[in-house]
């Protein structure tokens, strides 16, 4: 069996109501008979708060889903190594070392080994989780998704799917009690 990884790419970008909200909190503390296993899921997508702009991504259908089958366990990387809410947002640049997590307005606002670290933290002591399900376009959970940047701050793609593969790889090996 492997760890899954999922990029949440489009699924839910609407508004949500209170009446979602309220149904998604409903399966959040209904019973099932038959056990579930741990998920990390980004925050956002659990209607948390946690984005630069203090605001979510909730998504209630992708929520009340997997709350039939999983627990789900919150994570935010940016929350998790201290950033703020809200905060200065940050960006993938691919420069001479690589890709560099760094901020949009001071480039010098460098989180790559802060967010690297606490990804590698994760991995070693969080074994319970089967899978993880990561926002999409997110600087520091999307995969193959996240818009990429010149030093210049200008647009020249998107993370490559090589990332996610590699990414992948080592979440199987970390968390999958069958690699």
């Amino acid at each position: 069996m492997q760890a899954p990884i999922v990029d949440a790419c489009g699924i839910c970008l609407h508004t949500h109501s209170e009446e979602e909200k309220d149904l998604v909190g409903h399966l959040k503390t209904e019973e099932s008979s038959s056990p579930k296993i741990p998920v990390a899921i980004s925050a956002c997508l659990l209607g948390e708060p946690v984005r630069y702009d203090g605001k979510d991504k909730f998504c209630p259908q992708l929520v009340a889903r997997l709350r039939q089958h999983f627990i789900l366990v919150a994570i935010c990387p940016e929350v998790a190594i201290g950033m703020s809410v809200p905060r200065a947002p940050i960006q993938l640049v691919q420069d001479g070392a690589g890709v560099r997590a760094r901020g949009v307005q001071d480039p010098s606002k460098d989180v790559t080994e802060l967010l690297a670290d606490y990804g590698h933290n994760v991995a070693d002591t969080q074994t319970e989780f089967f899978g993880y399900v990561f926002k999409a376009r997110s600087p520091s959970c999307g995969l193959g998704s996240t818009p990429l940047f010149n030093i210049n701050g200008d647009a020249i793609g998107k993370t490559n799917r090589s990332e996610e593969r590699r990414v992948g790889k080592e979440c199987r090996s970390r968390w999958s009690p069958y690699h």
